[in-house]
């Protein structure tokens, strides 16, 4: 480590000695062709011009720490670190990643870091200077050693990098002790795809930034229940705050700076739930969820609902239409697009307790599956496009053709959530916990069927065992005024793939066709899962055979998956598609046998899903690589 020069300090007399770390933070182990160190007894370090500028606010010394040099800051308000001139420090140039230091505090709630690129003109003129800051509420009375991804440090240059700037909250009034500073390539780095919902914990090109407060500590981990998931767990540390909890963000130091979603939930009069899977230590749990503005935390809704269940995974479904006593009411005019979770609120433990959850879904339509569900609850990849021609068809719902008017996907006497999601870029409509369910259109865009011989519907669901589709045919005369007729056919749903139906119109027995004004969708168990749907619609001409359902699991060894999987079918697997977790197809083989060696070496880590077709069937099974 360089020695620091004693002009640059002042020596720290307010440290108070019972307030400092007896031990040293742990020794980095990166490798040094890789880091650009400002400070660290492991790295030979660059040249700092000073570790406190003159117009710092705080006191700073340099200490020895069991046998290991620290910098100590107290007063601590805001200090500047510079590199100015050919000490300057190009990141971009050197494939920086990344941003490491190990921080230590008795009495801070709140650190900041602050990077400053001059723009390759020095500070003066300030046209071209680039700046940002990270904050981040760390644990007092403990060495913790932080990692920000440069993309965090939003609208910077990395080519001039010459000033750090580091502040606390509370101002003035902090002790800070820092080590191992420095940049490093090679580190994680923002995701491509902006987060947003579904949070799912498995999208490799999406951040899933966790923004705990008040005593949380959170974490992405692998689902302790299932090796080939991944979900958040949340420890509310004894003695954490009532109101501890963490926000799905980017952690830029909390609000308005921590961005939230990449597009706002889509609240509506009919739609006004988000579902969370939750694994719990206890029932009775009071768990809350808060959703905001994210450049105006005071436009804000919350509600709560209670585990039910103890030790295993619970699909938890939140109603903002029925906001938390004393909180402000949905107003389906305001932006909501950030989204926090309180586990236990209300209550300060005087133990630790750890809580996982997993797939957040708008429209609370994450009912299984991810997160302890043993499959898929949501599909991963979009129904087969149709290919009948479009002369042929009356179309409610397709990407396909061109739709009709329909009055509403759900009406105001409905009993199920409504929402349209996105799955692998296609539009899908979702009914979370699904009773019932009526689709109407009426007036002008009611429907003459008469010409049509079939009715296709793509289905999709994890958690269903029967759904049923009711026509309603008005007799040109509006609702129930003597010519009315209904006819209903229930179907046996086939779990965690898209089937698609095609029915006779003929089996809707005793129907007019000329007026059909109402469609009701229904489920058993009643309210107990969610039905996706895509491409509804109505042909003429002949049909397709319904595709062949998924009847099982195949056998795969080892799962988390390295260099090559083993699958196994209980027959010759005559063809094998392997596709990741966007539903993108990676790969195909023809195996012809029984058994096969699935090579997966040159993949990237995350979630994928095999299928094999056999004689009786298709089967399927979610690998983990590593």
């Amino acid at each position: 480590m360089q020695q620091l020069n004693t002009l640059f300090f002042l020596l720290c007399s307010g440290l108070v000695l019972g307030q400092a770390p007896t031990d040293a933070p742990a020794a980095p182990t990166r490798p040094a062709e890789t880091v650009i160190s400002l400070y660290s007894d492991a790295y030979d370090d660059t040249v700092v011009d000073t570790y406190r500028t003159d117009w710092s606010v705080g006191t700073l010394t340099e200490t020895e720490i069991a046998g290991n040099n620290v910098l100590a800051y107290d007063g601590l308000g805001y200090v500047g670190i510079e590199m100015t001139g050919d000490n300057a420090h190009d990141l971009t140039a050197a494939g920086i990643t990344t941003l490491h230091y190990d921080y230590w505090s008795p009495n801070v709630n709140s650190f900041r870091f602050k990077l400053v690129d001059w723009g390759s003109d020095g500070f003066d003129p300030q046209g071209n200077n680039t700046e940002s800051e990270v904050g981040r509420g760390l644990p007092q009375g403990e060495w913790v050693g932080v990692d920000l991804p440069l993309g965090l440090f939003n609208g910077m240059n990395y080519t001039d990098i010459n000033q750090i700037v580091i502040s606390t909250v509370p101002n003035e009034g902090g002790t800070v002790y820092l080590d191992n500073i420095y940049f490093y390539s090679g580190g994680a780095t923002i995701g491509a795809t902006p987060l947003d919902l579904p949070v799912t914990f498995e999208e490799e090109d999406v951040t899933y930034g966790l923004s705990d407060f008040a005593g949380a500590v959170s974490e992405v981990v692998i689902d302790p229940t299932d090796a080939t998931n991944h979900v958040a767990q949340t420890i509310k540390t004894a003695g954490a705050e009532t109101y501890a909890g963490t926000t799905v963000t980017l952690d830029k130091g909390g609000s308005p700076n921590d961005p939230g979603f990449a597009t706002a939930i889509p609240f509506t009069a009919d739609a006004t739930t988000i579902s969370v899977r939750v694994w719990s230590p206890a029932a009775g749990t009071p768990v809350r969820l808060k959703v905001e503005n994210s450049t105006d935390p005071t436009v804000s809704v919350e509600t709560e609902v209670t585990t039910e269940v103890a030790m295993t995974w619970d699909t938890l479904v939140f109603d903002f239409a029925t906001e938390a006593t004393g909180t402000a009411a949905l107003s389906l005019g305001a932006t909501y697009n950030k989204l926090t979770i309180f586990f236990d609120f209300g209550t300060q433990p005087a133990e630790a307790a750890t809580y996982y959850w997993d797939d957040v879904y708008f429209g609370g339509a994450s009912t299984g599956g991810g997160g302890g569900g043993g499959g898929a609850s949501v599909p991963m990849v979009a129904a087969p496009t149709p290919t009948y021609p479009s002369d042929s068809v009356l179309s409610l719902f397709s990407e396909a053709y061109d739709d009709v008017t329909v009055d509403t996907w759900r009406t105001d006497w409905s009993a199920a959530s409504y929402s349209e999601i996105m799955v692998d870029g296609n539009a899908v409509k979702a009914y979370g916990n699904l009773d019932f369910v009526g689709i109407e259109t009426v007036g002008e865009n009611a429907l003459d069927l008469s010409g049509y011989d079939y009715l296709h519907i793509d289905y999709w669901s994890s958690d269903l065992d029967t759904f049923r589709i009711k026509l309603v045919d008005f007799g040109m005369d509006g609702f129930d005024n003597g010519t009315d007729t209904e006819y209903e056919i229930p179907f046996e749903i086939t779990k965690g793939e898209w089937v698609g139906l095609d029915v006779p119109m003929s089996d809707f027995l005793g129907m007019k066709l000329t007026d059909i004004n109402q469609i009701i969708l229904s489920a058993l168990p009643t309210a107990g899962g969610t039905l996706y749907i895509d491409n509804f619609y109505f042909f003429k001409g002949a049909t397709t055979a319904v595709r062949e359902a998924v009847i099982g699991t195949l056998g795969a060894f080892p799962n988390p998956v390295g260099e090559r999987v083993t699958l196994s079918a209980p027959s010759r697997m005559k063809s094998l598609q392997l596709y990741d977790a966007t539903g993108r197809l990676v790969s195909e083989f023809r195996p012809g046998s029984e058994r096969f060696d699935l090579p997966m070496g040159g993949l990237r880590a995350g979630l994928y899903v095999a299928v094999a077709n056999t004689a009786e069937g298709r089967l399927t099974v979610r690998l983990r690589k590593n």
